[in-house]
This record gives C-alpha cells, sequence and structure tokens, in this order.
C-alpha cells in the first residue's frame, strides 16, 4: 500500500498547486489584460510549473501500479478514491491548459 499513499500524497500535492494557479491566474489577469502586474510574473511562473507537472505522465503511472495494488487487496475504498483521483486529475490538467494559455496570450 506504499504506493497508494505515494499516489494520495502527490494528487493532493499537485491538487493544491493546480487549485491555486486557478484562482490566481484570474486574478492577474491574462496576456491582453493584466490586471495585477506584479502577480502576473508570479502566476506566471506558477503556471509554467503546473503545465510541466500536467505534462509528465506520472499521474497516469501512479493510477495505474495504485490501482492494480487496490484491486489485487481488495480495497475498495483506494479503488474508488483512484477512479475519482484520475476524473478530478484529467479535469484539473485541461482547465490549467486552458488557462496557461489564456495567460500567454494564445496559441
Amino acid at each position: 500500500m506504499r504506493i497508494q499513499k505515494c499516489y494520495i500524497g502527490y494528487c493532493v500535492a499537485t491538487w493544491v498547486l493546480w487549485s491555486i494557479t486557478l484562482v490566481l491566474v484570474p486574478i492577474s489577469g491574462g496576456a491582453f489584460d493584466v490586471h495585477n502586474e506584479a502577480l502576473y510574473y508570479f502566476v506566471n511562473k506558477l503556471s509554467n510549473i503546473s503545465v510541466l507537472i500536467s505534462w509528465i505522465p506520472i499521474h497516469p503511472i501512479f493510477f495505474i501500479l495504485s490501482l492494480i495494488s487496490s484491486i489485487k487487496n481488495k480495497r475498495k475504498g483506494f479503488t474508488a478514491f483512484n477512479i475519482v483521483s484520475i476524473i478530478l486529475t484529467t479535469i484539473l490538467a485541461f482547465a490549467i491548459l486552458g488557462n496557461h494559455v489564456w495567460l500567454m496570450g494564445g496559441v
């Protein structure tokens, strides 16, 4: 179950980072409408880190390994968490990518 605990910790860390980014991007403004210039540069760096984490396939690898482990050990709570977490991770990752495009000024 060590892989499950690592996956839960990684999910919580990335979800918190992504949530902070998603909250701060509208406050700082986009590339063509900057509301707070000092915050914009901070959020720009934070968004770059968030997008990098979104592109590295750690979530899918952890998901598969922890799902197999939870099914093998017959832990229904962890299995349910794994399924919900991959859905939430996908939604947040697409939101981060969309916000990053808006923050950078388009594709």
